[in-house]
């Protein structure tokens, strides 16, 4: 194992899951300090590892490498130039392995799922434990031989002084001054709308928060969510700021981190908050809370269980009483308890 050199880590597709990796990819640089780390990840996700210390490239992937059939042979050859001698395949696709087979790169390691353990040198089986643990250990469940610290666990994300001194700039151009209470909210949840709380909960909450007029409201998306941060802006009644659709990943992780508390549902820019230490309310209704979780301790959420959650489906084929059980007055006390811990600790 010494003599490995160089390494490629194919990084997930889901924002938020690829935050997840972020531990993974710290154990394998303990386990191979002298390597040098490649992210292999979709554009979209590879800012999650930019200024990350444990990396020291990112190959984005190509439109033509994720077009099945011929993209694994396209994205193979690309590969097998860069002389990779250990592979780390974190997403359980049949493609995402084939590719790396493709690439003749010796050691491929991965789980043996989606019948590809043939693919892999070092098929890892799934067990039930994996199955049950928070998804930062299911991805760490590939490097066993590292002996990570409990913070070393806690997912991490790297901004430079310059994206910080960004950040304030966009901030002040939105008339917003350093000393004001920022609250995060991300209304959307680009899985599906089973995902989602209703936009005019959001919005009843924003106007319970609003009494305080230091309080200042960042409404946070995609560009297919926009039209829903404009409703409950516009539900609230509240002045919001909407940078939906208006922000790059790297934007979006800076903005997130000036914020003192993010409200939102289960979603990608749930786990960047959680991942720089912002205290997160996080509303579950179909996802599994043990699995997919904001990672780490001081988050809040906000759960009612019933006999169909978690259903784990884009959209809800019955009631949605999950979420409609949940109301606006407890999330908005669970944020304003959030506030308080914040400000006890500055």
């Amino acid at each position: 194992m010494n003599d490995v050199k160089n390494i490629v880590v194919r990084a997930t597709n889901w924002v938020g899951d690829a935050v997840m990796n972020t531990p993974a990819v710290l154990a394998v640089r303990t386990s191979f300090p002298n390597a040098r780390i490649t992210i292999l990840a979709k554009p979209w996700v590879a800012g999650v590892f930019e200024n990350n210390p444990s990396v020291h490239s990112i190959i984005h992937l190509a439109k033509q490498d994720l077009n099945f059939p011929l993209g694994p042979w396209h994205l193979g050859r690309r590969l097998k130039r860069e002389d990779f001698q250990r592979s780390y395949i974190l997403p359980n696709s049949f493609s995402s392995a084939l590719s790396m087979s493709l690439a003749r790169i010796p050691e491929r390691i991965g789980y043996a799922l989606q019948h590809r353990s043939l693919l892999l040198t070092q098929p890892v089986r799934v067990t039930p434990e994996l199955l049950s643990c928070h998804q930062v250990f299911y991805y760490l469940g590939l490097i066993p031989e590292a002996q990570l610290t409990p913070d070393e666990c806690h997912p991490r994300l790297y901004l430079s002084q310059q994206e910080r001194s960004d950040a304030e700039s966009l901030l002040a151009s939105e008339g917003i001054a350093p000393n004001e209470t920022l609250i995060g909210v991300g209304p959307g949840a680009v899985y599906g709308p089973a995902k989602r709380w209703p936009e005019e909960r959001f919005a009843s909450v924003i106007k319970r928060l609003a009494g305080d007029g230091n309080r200042r409201f960042l409404l946070f998306g995609s560009p297919s969510e926009r039209s829903i941060a404009e409703k409950v802006a516009s539900l609230s009644g509240v002045v919001c700021v909407n940078f939906a659709g208006k922000t790059t990943l790297r934007e979006l992780i800076s903005l997130l981190e000036r914020c003192c508390i993010f409200l939102t549902n289960d979603s990608g820019a749930m786990h960047i908050a959680a991942a720089l230490r912002v205290p997160v309310v996080a509303v579950f209704g179909s996802t599994n809370p043990v699995t997919t979780s904001p990672y780490g301790d001081g988050h809040l959420l906000i759960r009612h269980p019933v006999p169909c959650s978690p259903c784990l489906k884009r959209e809800c084929p019955t009631d949605f009483r999950c979420m409609l059980e949940i109301t606006p007055e407890e999330v908005a006390e669970a944020c304003e308890l959030q506030l308080h811990r914040r400000k006890s600790t500055e």
